[in-house]
């Protein structure tokens, strides 16, 4: 639990400080603390379960514009 709020509390900074973020989530299961995660980040949110490199390095090149 201490590491969530911590997370949840690290990516709420960086949201604030105007970064920009993907978040894949390559776990079997989409994951509803990673959606959290990426919401309090102010990511986009993609889930890539069991995704390989290629997969992920098309998802980050399409959402770059």
């Amino acid at each position: 639990a201490r590491a969530t709020d911590d997370a949840l509390a690290a990516a709420r900074l960086l949201r604030g400080a105007g970064a920009t973020a993907l978040l894949l989530d390559t776990s079997p299961q989409p994951a509803p603390s990673a959606a959290a995660l990426a919401e309090a980040l102010g990511a986009r949110y993609l889930p890539l379960p069991h995704a390989g490199a290629a997969a992920m390095s098309q998802a980050v090149r399409l959402a770059g514009g």
